[in-house]
């Protein structure tokens, strides 16, 4: 296997490797362009979003946070607003595979975070599956099916495919299941299931990042001001708006904190649940 590249054998071959895939890209990306342009900010949008993706590259870049002498354990490639990341599942071996799919969600969470606090909201999905990514290419059924997930239209989030919810499924102990990280790392919402990128911020044992929820809050609350008469792009940030707060009532027993940083716009509930024992048997099902 290359140092710095897990889906490159040491003769430079590319290879394919059951991996966990994630996809996501800018929710309304072109509008975006095409505004700016109109409105003469095309320099300004250019330099926020040049330095929100900079500001993600010690999430994303192998070479950054390696050990040295270490190979890497996963890669990705980044397009315009289109990122990919790949973490082959069994790379550190079987007994550390929890460990790649926490640093997948982690990593999707984290540059979520920093994207959506510079004012750009990302939506796409999830899977498990044969993955190969180079310089020269990105390949596999993994791609496929978590470009499935990325619905168009549909609002802000990384949706997970049924092959990642099998490995949750088979990752979950009966009698954890609340102490659990997919616990905190999911939400459930009429049918779908999604990463709860909020949660680097919130978990109990962690800290509480106020300067970064504080961010996510005013880059809803433009989105709402922004697109309040546009029946297209309004749903998507009243959707985000739905989904921050639910995340602030939450956490609250947890930090008083959380309650002045709910957004107080007047904002529809969404059916958002966390993980239960019956969703654990179902996607164990054949």
């Amino acid at each position: 296997m290359s140092l710095d590249n897990p889906y490159l054998t040491d003769d430079g071959e590319p290879t394919l490797l059951q991996s966990y895939c994630t996809i996501a890209d800018v929710l309304g990306f072109t509008m975006l362009t095409e505004r700016a342009y109109e409105t003469g900010g095309q320099l300004d949008m250019l330099l926020t979003l040049y330095r929100a993706i900079e500001s993600c590259r010690h999430w994303l870049d192998p070479a950054v946070r390696r050990w040295k002498h270490h190979p890497a354990t996963w890669q990705y490639k980044l397009y315009s607003d289109n990122v990919i990341a790949g973490h082959p599942c069994d790379l550190l071996g079987s007994e550390f595979r929890e460990t790649q799919w926490y640093g997948a969600v982690a990593q999707a969470a984290a540059f979520q975070i920093a994207m959506a606090t510079s004012g750009f909201f990302m939506r796409g999905g999830m899977a498990i599956g044969d993955l190969h990514i180079s310089d020269s290419l990105v390949f596999g059924r993994a791609l496929v099916d978590a470009h499935a997930m990325d619905v168009p239209g549909g609002p802000p989030r990384i949706c997970l495919h049924s092959s990642c919810l099998k490995e949750v499924a088979a990752q979950v102990r009966w009698s954890d299941l609340e102490d659990s990280p997919h616990y905190t790392e999911l939400i459930v919402e009429d049918g779908s299931v999604f990463l709860d990128y909020l949660f680097l911020l919130l978990e109990p044992a962690g800290q509480l990042d106020t300067e970064l929820l504080e961010g996510h809050r005013e880059a809803v609350g433009s989105g709402l001001v922004k697109y309040a008469n546009d029946d297209r792009v309004l749903p998507k940030y009243r959707w985000a708006a739905a989904y921050h707060n639910y995340v602030c009532d939450y956490w609250a027993p947890w930090s008083s904190r959380l309650r002045r940083l709910r957004l107080a716009e007047d904002v529809p509930s969404h059916d958002f649940r966390r993980l239960t024992e019956a969703d654990v048997t179902r996607w164990r099902s054949p």
